[in-house]
Order: structure tokens, then sequence, then C-alpha cells
């Protein structure tokens, strides 16, 4: 890194951006040189493999339409592996009451790749089977994984499955999701990295923070886009 980004560094993050993550939510949390922590991300069951260690930074924790969020960058990795198994953008998002079954829903594209892991996925779940929903879009974009058809179902209903495509068109990116006891985990792969200082600009240029900007409202509407406001499970 850059001698002089690196000296200007913590004080972009600890004025610019703490007050931009202000103007977003209530009961924040700002931790820059923390990340999620490494159960969460085994217990999503959105990663191919075993995540064996991680690296990430910018942690945040939060409450977006009174529901608790966090989320940090991260890099995720196998024990063998020299590149991450995932780059990008981790999203926690905690309710007050348990799902009856474990969902997974992955981006149609990592079809191989998972059924080169099935067993590492399966051996997580009880009975799981693949499952096809009455959205053929949907279909098309996402591969559905469940422990339970009829609940699954439950879950992913019309309004909501339509709720994901227009959230994964958003990000233009092979997002993924999963509902596992009382959590709904979100995987966004991006090389963006966010919230860094540049010497050729003045620390509050606006420019320089629209892709922050631009990012933290794609994060965070996962809750008001997905309607979790509304209670899924109701």
């Amino acid at each position: 890194m850059n001698e002089a980004v690196k000296e200007l560094r913590p004080r972009f993050k600890n004025e610019i951006v703490l007050r931009l993550l202000e103007y977003f939510y209530d009961d924040l949390r700002y931790v820059p040189n923390q990340r999620v922590n490494i159960n969460l991300l085994r217990k999503s069951l959105l990663f191919r493999k075993y995540v064996y260690w991680h690296s990430g930074e910018d942690f945040v924790s939060c409450k977006v339409s009174n529901i608790d969020v966090c989320f940090s960058e991260v890099k995720a990795y196998n024990l063998n592996d020299q590149s991450p198994i995932f780059k990008g953008f981790f999203i926690v998002v905690l309710f007050n009451k348990k799902f009856r079954t474990k969902t997974v829903v992955v981006n149609r594209r990592e079809r191989t790749l998972f059924r080169k892991a099935r067993l590492n996925l399966f051996k997580s779940m009880d009975n799981p089977a693949y499952i096809n929903l009455e959205n053929i879009e949907f279909n098309e974009k996402f591969l559905v994984i469940g422990e339970d058809q009829i609940d699954a179902r439950y879950k992913l209903t019309p309004a909501l499955m339509e709720r994901m495509l227009n959230y994964k068109k958003k990000l233009n990116t092979p997002v993924s999701f999963s509902f596992i006891e009382n959590y709904l985990y979100v995987a966004i792969p991006s090389g963006v990295n966010l919230f860094e200082p540049s010497i050729l600009s003045p620390i509050n240029d606006k420019q320089l923070l629209k892709n922050d900007y631009i990012y933290l409202e794609l994060i965070t509407g996962i809750v008001k886009d997905l309607d979790l406001n509304t209670r899924i499970w109701a």
C-alpha cells in the first residue's frame, strides 16, 4: 500500500466512512480491522468447500428496519488453496425466530461446482434434495437445495422469488442465499474494495464515495428488497 494512503487510511475510515454508515444505519458498530465470524461462513453452507480460514475487513453491525444485520468484506480459503474460494461481501441477517428446515439458494452457474462438493454440502443437511419451483426464470438463475420441499416453497413465495431475482439483477453478480436456523445469509462475490481513500482525491471527494454509497445501498437493501421486515415465515 502506498505510504501516503496508508497514513490517510485511519482518518478516512474513522471520519468519512463512519459518517456515511451513520447515514444508512441505526445502532451502528463499525470496526475497520474486523470481519464476520468464520463460524457464520461455515454455517451458511454457501461455499463449495469447507472454510478453514478467512481474512477481511470493514465489519459493520447495525439495524435495518428494526432487523439485526451485520456484514463485512471477506476472503474465504480452503486448507490447501492459494486463491480464495470466495471474495466479496458476506451479509448476515438475524431473526428472532428459527426456520424449521435448511434451504440453500445458489447461483445456477455454480451447479457443477456444487455437484463436485455435493457430499460436503449434503452431509450438513437432513434428507436434502434439489427443488424446482414454479417460477421458470428463478429456476434458470438459481439452484435450490432444501431439506423439505414444502417448507422450501413456503419460504420461497412467488413475491420473494421476484425480489431475489431483482436483487440479483441490481447487483449484476452471482449472489447466493441460505435460510438456516434463525439466519438469512447472503454471499455477494465482488472484486471491489470499499472504504479506501485515494491519494489523488480529497478525503471527502464525492466521486470517491460514490461506489461506497452504491454498494451500501445494494448490501443493506437486502432487508427492504426481500421485505424481510414482514417476517417471511409468517
